[in-house]
């Protein structure tokens, strides 16, 4: 039996912030196979560069712990350029700090199938979750 893990009915918009180049190009490589476009930015200064750019971003992910700018300072600047984004942050358990905004928390390590699931959960939170088995 095949396992659907996760279908993407539109090419939404995800914007990587990652200083882990392996982390950022993995995460990217994951959410591009099941249909989104992502755009990558390996610092915060270069991901604020695109969403000016760009601004139909529906998404952002993005690192708590980075140089030059934390995650959160990020997302809220990041917030305030593209209105109507989602932002999911991702940290180990030791790197959460309390910030006043609703984020969506995604910890490492994670799984494939759980940033799908984050992601599908923060772009439509109305559609179920589909896991049973396995992609071919």
């Amino acid at each position: 039996m095949k396992r659907i893990t996760h279908l993407s009915v539109t090419a939404e918009t995800i914007l990587v912030v990652n200083d882990s180049e392996s982390l950022g190009e993995l995460i990217n490589i994951i959410l591009s196979r099941v249909g989104y476009s992502v755009l990558s930015a390996a610092n915060a200064a270069e991901g604020l560069r695109i969403a000016e750019s760009i601004r139909a971003i529906d998404l952002l992910i993005t690192s708590v712990d980075m140089p030059q700018m934390r995650g959160d300072q990020l997302a809220t600047r990041f917030a305030e350029i593209c209105r109507s984004a989602h932002i999911i942050m991702v940290s180990r358990a030791n790197e959460w700090i309390e910030t006043g905004e609703a984020f969506e928390c995604l910890a490492m390590p994670f799984t494939a199938g759980e940033l799908r699931q984050a992601v599908r959960r923060v772009l439509h939170p109305t559609l179920p979750l589909v896991e049973m088995s396995a992609v071919a």
